[in-house]
């Protein structure tokens, strides 16, 4: 890890040069001293073996001299900052920003002393030179080659396969099947994908020795594929001659190992198959599913982990064969092999490698490598370790700091992709300065995620319903094993499971960079001492749910935290105030989460001295009622999150925060001495996700609105707008909402607590929103022509006391027009219309012009319209309803349950909901949207959704994947 560590710095070092001169003014000699020694260690590194450099004992010093170059660069650019606030010469953000370089390192301020940084910067330029001739740096041993995988070929084993027969027999139907063959294509691609070790070379060459195989193909190749051997397509045509061999011949061809997609040599491989027979395929295994996609494959199969049972008899078969041992040993051992199986975690090579190690250990040595996690760790380091290690090799340097990040979390840890990337960017090597150049931050840290997710370092993903971004993943138990390995002292996840009510505990974190810190909440960590070898951090998370004794020591660790860069002291009730002085002193923090603390009611104004702090969290922070006032000194700050707080208005200086990218919540205040107004948003235009706005019934006058700008705000996909307020002014109101109309980019609206008659005039203009909320608008007489929006899929209407009647002007059609209303509408939800009586659909005076409506309906929610007296009869005729649900709601209550006047026009709806209680109101619907989504799962052969019980999101899967 040291070798990316030093490759990033030296990067990074050179960048910064380049870009601007004055970084470095007053010491160049002394810097150029040091980048020319850090590039003599790292030209000797390239070469070096990496595993010997890993295990060595000098490169944790080497570490330690890294990290204090990006302390000292990291002060200088603090002290630039606050030098310019105070001399008035503009604002900065942190050194990573998007910007090619800091207005901070652009500085020329001849009172900025220099003395301080020029003694550190001589001070490490000695150290690293007296390490390039210590006798450590000089014995480092060359690489003896390249890391290879040998060669895989189509012969095998049958009998090693184990519980693949669901997945063989799949695709078997794929492959023998000629009605898959698809018209007008030129190659059928099958892609087998899977992260290293799940048995995709072992499943393809049990596809590719099948007798029905053998029998349905004229020919077969087996071509493996590799970075790092010989051109594929020159081992091809070795094998093929494309006239004699497969002239008018099916062939089956599969290609192993595909590690990367180039599209020339697939155009090569396509002319040289030009003469082959119908229903020819190629059967292709990667670890990547961007690869397969790449190629055009028509089918993907994902490989999930072996149960326990078959890993344990791909562990025996081997470790046991041919022995003979006593029954009651045999029982022994088989209890503990079972055990050492579910370690495996469904990795089959885990489970075949350590079946081989073992044949020949005793009883009392399985014992050991079950019961020792330092035994456990040496022997898959040395026997399955090196099947990973070709592909970790092959990661540029950020990847590899990256992934070995990832130490820091406890096994079985479920990772929030935006927290990650969060905390990448917090520490300043791990995103490279060049391509933050032209990229920001977080795409840079996105596509770094996405990278290692292809290459099956994460799995279980959760991913977004909407755009298929994944939210959460997980890492496999043997491969957070290897990160481990890599990271050595870098990182470190402590755990303590003492179940005792008190105890004092000293782990020790000595040279450790990066930690995470788990103990059960009946733990009282009451001796801070635990916390006082802490001074190298740059990273350490709490995680820690309501522990007493984290809260009471809280002085004492912050103020042994002075170099950190990362801070979690979130879900912890204990926390009523963060320490006013230690927390000022932490001038390198970037990223700090005070979430889920529901006592914490004030924040200390030492916090805005933290001029580099990115991310700072206090969503769930119920009784926190202000932020502090020089909140506007953050200028490197890029994520604020708020929601969930009882904050009232923001302060002053929100303006200046152009670095933000998330702002959940935006308050205007009606304070016009000390509150933050709606114009302090104009210059806030790189705000994307989701932000809602409050306090809107405040604002007098529609040109403040218009200065909010938001229709430059193109990165937004979520907008909510709350016209309540402490002084809500009526009158002007249309006007103000009107004024602020968002970018056409947004795909979801809330309007709420809107005063008026009318709705502004552009919510049926955006054309890209695929949902609509509605709610409190009390004066509303009429609901906005919402017919016509081409992808709105959910709908939800409430709390609209005024509204008697919805008519043509909500389909937004007319005689004139006769286009499809609401043409990709999934859900609809009225609730708590009070007067609504009608709800009409086609023009009195034309019974015959019935109109297409909502023809992808699948959930209809009517909830608490007492005095609604039907439905739409072309609703139940043309929309492939599943879910119909009444609550509150008599009239209809009669006529629509079993053996009402209308039960024949929904009795064959699927599930049908007819509540008898008339008082009984439903209060919350979001699981019937969830129940609806499911059905879909079970009746529609398009994309996989799945409901994740224990969160309550809703994950969607590429059409072309099955797991």
């Amino acid at each position: 890890m040291v070798d990316a560590l030093v490759s990033v710095a030296l990067d990074w070092l050179i960048s910064a040069r380049n870009e601007d001169g004055s970084l470095v003014a007053g010491v160049e000699e002394e810097y150029e001293k040091l980048i020319n020694t850090l590039g003599r260690i790292h030209g000797v590194l390239l070469t070096a073996d990496e595993r010997q450099v890993i295990e060595s004992v000098w490169s944790g010093r080497l570490r330690t001299i890294i990290h204090e170059i990006d302390d000292v660069v990291d002060e200088w650019s603090a002290a630039a900052i606050r030098k310019s606030k105070s001399v008035g010469v503009g604002t900065s953000p942190s050194p990573l920003n998007r910007r090619k370089v800091s207005n901070s390192r652009r500085l020329k301020s001849p009172s900025l002393t220099l003395g301080p940084f020029t003694i550190k910067i001589r001070d490490i330029q000695q150290q690293l030179a007296q390490f390039t001739n210590s006798i450590e740096f000089s014995s480092i041993s060359r690489k003896e080659g390249k890391n290879e995988r040998l060669p895989t070929t189509s012969v095998m084993d049958g009998s090693e396969v184990r519980g693949r027969e669901m997945e063989q027999d799949r695709i078997l139907k794929k492959l023998l099947c000629e009605s898959n063959f698809p018209v007008n294509s030129d190659l059928y691609i099958i892609s087998i994908v899977g992260m290293v070790g799940i048995g995709k070379t072992t499943l393809a060459q049990v596809i590719y020795n099948h007798p029905e195989v053998k029998a349905h193909f004229d020919e077969r190749i087996w071509v493996c594929v590799s970075e790092n051997l010989s051109d594929p397509i020159t081992d091809f045509r070795a094998n093929v001659d494309p006239i004699t061999r497969i002239t008018g011949k099916k062939f089956l061809l599969v290609l192993d190992d595909v590690r990367t997609y180039d599209e020339e040599r697939l155009e090569q491989l396509k002319v040289s198959l030009l003469y082959a027979g119908k229903g020819s395929r190629i059967l292709v295994t990667t670890q990547k599913q961007s690869v397969a996609m790449k190629m055009g494959a028509a089918w993907i199969l994902t490989l999930g982990e072996l149960s326990e049972w078959h890993c344990w008899e791909l562990l025996s078969q081997t470790a046991f064969f041919g022995k003979s041992r006593p029954q009651k040993a045999q029982a022994q051992l088989k209890e503990i092999s079972m055990k050492i199986a579910d370690k495996c975690k469904g990795l089959p090579l885990a489970a075949k490698i350590l079946g081989n190690v073992m044949m020949s250990f005793n009883i009392r040595e399985w014992e050991i490598v079950l019961g020792s996690d330092e035994v456990w760790q040496e022997l898959i380091g040395q026997h399955l370790f090196p099947s990973i290690w070709w592909i970790y090799s092959s990661l540029p340097p950020p990847l590899k700091l990256c992934l070995s990040y990832c130490a820091i979390f406890p096994k079985g840890y479920t990772f929030e992709r935006s927290t990650l990337t969060k905390l990448w960017m917090s520490q300043w090597h791990l995103i490279s300065p060049w391509e933050t150049i032209t990229m920001e931050m977080e795409t840079t840290a996105r596509n770094y995620f996405e990278e290692l997710a292809m290459h099956s370092f994460f799995q279980d993903f959760e991913r977004d319903p909407d755009d298929g971004c994944i939210i959460s993943c997980k890492m496999h138990d043997l491969m957070h094993d290897f990160v481990r390995f890599v990271a050595k002292n870098e990182c470190r996840a402590m755990e303590v499971n003492n179940n005792e009510k008190e105890v004092i505990i000293a782990p020790s974190f000595g040279k450790v960079f990066h930690a995470s810190f788990t103990c059960l909440p009946t733990i009282n960590l009451i001796d801070p001492s635990w916390i006082s070898n802490a001074n190298y951090l740059r990273t350490l998370l709490l995680i820690s749910k309501d522990n007493i004794g984290i809260a009471t020591a809280l002085p004492s660790i912050l103020d042994r935290l002075l170099n950190v860069r990362a801070l979690d002291l979130s879900n912890n009730r204990f926390i009523e105030q963060i320490p006013e002085e230690e927390i000022g002193k932490l001038v390198h923090l970037r990223y700090l989460d005070l979430s889920n603390n529901g006592r914490l009611r004030v924040l200390p104004e030492s916090l805005c001295r933290l001029f580099h702090l990115q991310t700072l969290r206090l969503s769930g922070c119920r009784l926190l009622r202000e932020l502090p006032r020089g909140m506007g000194k953050l200028v490197s700050l890029r994520h604020l999150e708020v929601g969930g707080t009882n904050l009232r208005n923001f302060p002053k200086g929100m303006r200046n925060l152009t670095s933000l990218r998330t702002l959940t919540e935006f308050i205007v205040s009606w304070d016009d001495v000390d509150g933050c107004k709606l114009q302090d948003l104009k210059n806030l235009n790189s705000l994307e996700g989701s932000l809602s706005i409050t306090g809107l019934g405040d604002v007098w006058d529609a040109r403040e609105a218009e200065e909010a700008a938001l229709m430059n705000k193109e990165r937004l996909q979520h907008l909510e707008l709350s016209f309540w307020g402490e002084k809500q002014d009526l009158k002007e109101m249309k006007s103000v909402a009107e004024a602020l109309e968002p970018h056409q980019n947004l795909k979801s609206l809330g309007i709420h607590d809107y005063i008026d008659a009318e709705f502004p005039n552009y919510i049926a203009s955006l054309t890209h929103l695929k949902r609509i909320q509605l709610s409190r608008c009390i004066d509303c007489l009429h609901l906005p022509p919402l017919g016509r929006l081409p992808v709105l899929e959910s709908l939800e209407i409430s709390r609209m006391d005024s509204l008697k009647s919805i008519g043509l002007e909500f389909l937004a059609t007319d005689e004139h027009n006769h286009q499809e209303a609401f043409p990709k509408l999934k859900q609809l939800i009225f609730s708590e219309l009070g007067k609504w009586e009608k709800w009409e659909v086609q023009d009195q005076e034309q019974h015959d012009d019935m109109r297409s409506m909502m023809p992808r309906l699948g959930l209809l929610i009517i909830n608490g319209c007492p005095k609604l007296e039907e439905l739409p009869n072309q609703l139940f005729q043309e929309a492939p309803l599943q879910e119909l649900r009444i609550y509150a709601s008599p009239i209809l209550r009669r006529g629509y349950q079993r053996g009402g006047n209308h039960w024949n026009a929904v009795s064959h709806i699927p599930i049908t909901e007819v509540c008898e209680n008339d008082k009984q109101m439903l209060v919350d619907y979001t699981s019937y949207y969830f129940q609806y989504r499911d059905y879909c799962e079970k009746s529609q052969n398009s994309a996989k959704l799945r409901r994740q019980p224990h969160s309550g999101q809703v994950t969607e899967s590429s059409l072309m994947l099955e797991e």
